[in-house]
């Protein structure tokens, strides 16, 4: 589990580089997007109307958005595959513990109650890396 969860930690950073990378590639040619939150889907409806008059230049466009793409289906599928998992680990009580904390989900998603990702779940997907790597090292923060 813990390379698991490690290496959906690198695709999340994937992702992140080639949102980068494709913005990049759009701000040193001009193309400004007018709302005001990139990657909802109206930002994304926005990437489908981009057109560049060489051919080059569109493809590059269309490799850029290909790699965001592939990237967050990456994510996808190494989060359901932990999801999948992780009721047969040795840990999922632990996990379902913590979860039941609040403002801790799995770091993969919306947390069990429905409510937004919060940093807390964040640091929960990091925290149960840790956890992967050595349950018997854990210690546990009093709360401020």
């Amino acid at each position: 589990m813990r390379d698991l969860v490690r290496t959906r930690a690198t695709a999340v950073r994937v992702a992140g580089k080639a949102r980068q990378h494709l913005q990049g590639f759009l701000l040193r040619h001009g193309r400004i997007y007018p709302g005001k939150k990139g990657w909802t889907k109206a930002y994304r409806r926005w990437l489908t109307t981009v057109r560049f008059a060489h051919p080059a230049q569109q493809v590059v466009l269309q490799d850029h958005i290909h790699a965001v793409t592939d990237a967050e289906a990456r994510i996808e599928r190494l989060t359901r595959q932990i999801a999948d998992l992780m009721p047969g680990w040795s840990l999922a009580p632990v996990v379902e513990a913590v979860q039941a904390m609040r403002g801790f989900g799995m770091g993969l998603g919306p947390c069990m109650d429905g409510s937004r990702v919060t940093r807390g779940s964040a640091i929960f997907g990091n925290w149960s890396g840790a956890a992967m790597y050595s349950a018997s090292r854990l210690r546990f923060a009093r709360a401020p």
